[in-house]
This record gives C-alpha cells, sequence and structure tokens, in this order.
C-alpha cells in the first residue's frame, strides 16, 4: 500500500464528515443546457413546470450528480478517489438561485480494498429543507 493510501485511512474514521456550499447559477444551468440538450419541458418551461406544481424550472438531477462529483473528486476523499457506484435519491426540487450545502459523512470504511462508502445530504439553504440524499462507494487510489 503507497504512503497515500495508508495515511488516508490513518487519519479518517467512519463519522467523519465535510460540509461544502454551492450555489445553483444561471450560467450553471445554461452551461448544463447547452452541453447536454437535454430540453424536457419540466427544466426549461416555467409555465409547464408552474402548471405542475413547481415553483418555476427545475433544476436536472443529473446537475446534482455533478456536485457530488465535484465533491468526491475535489473535496472528500478528494484527487485520489474513484465513484464506483452512486445511488441518489431527490426530496425535493432545486431551482436556479438555490444555495446548498452538502455534507458528506464517512458512513464505512473498507480498507482491505481502499473503499469508503459516503452518506450525503444535500440541504436546500433557501427552501430550508433537505432537497437530495445519496450514497457513494469510492475507491482510493
Amino acid at each position: 500500500m503507497d504512503d497515500y493510501i495508508e495515511k488516508f485511512f490513518q487519519n479518517h474514521e467512519e463519522g467523519h464528515f465535510v460540509t461544502h456550499k454551492y450555489q445553483i447559477t444561471k450560467d450553471d444551468y445554461e452551461n448544463y443546457l447547452n452541453l447536454f440538450k437535454d430540453t424536457s419541458s419540466v427544466h426549461t418551461s416555467a409555465i409547464y413546470a408552474r402548471e405542475r406544481g413547481f415553483k418555476d424550472i427545475v433544476i436536472h438531477g443529473s446537475m446534482i450528480n455533478g456536485i457530488l462529483s465535484n465533491f468526491t473528486g475535489t473535496i472528500f476523499p478528494g484527487d485520489r478517489s474513484f465513484t464506483q457506484s452512486t445511488e441518489t435519491q431527490f426530496k425535493s426540487p432545486i431551482y436556479v438561485g438555490d444555495e446548498l450545502e452538502v455534507k458528506c459523512t464517512l458512513s464505512q470504511i473498507v480498507e482491505s480494498v481502499h473503499v469508503v462508502i459516503l452518506d450525503f445530504e444535500i440541504f436546500n439553504i433557501t427552501q430550508n429543507k433537505l432537497s437530495v440524499e445519496a450514497r457513494i462507494q469510492s475507491g482510493i487510489l
């Protein structure tokens, strides 16, 4: 085992958590639309979304998964990790302009195969409610 991996597992224990805030900007939303071309009406038409009970156009779930990917790749576990599996539950819609706080809890360590299980909660600060729960299995390189 190389020094990085050994130190990672020595320095982190189950229950360790990290938080980070994100803002969903109009530019982020438009860049996502331009890149992936998902023009489903609930994501592009405020009128359509409001007729179906939403406050406004709803941010794409895969955009939120991108936030989780950013978190695991740059914040925790960080640069020397890779996602092996993801399970995501969307609890409430997220809109352009919403501020989010992502909390990542290290829930399980499987040191023998260099794997961690991370539980995420994405709390929507703007709406004062939990928007997303996720579980990610990451390998440590």
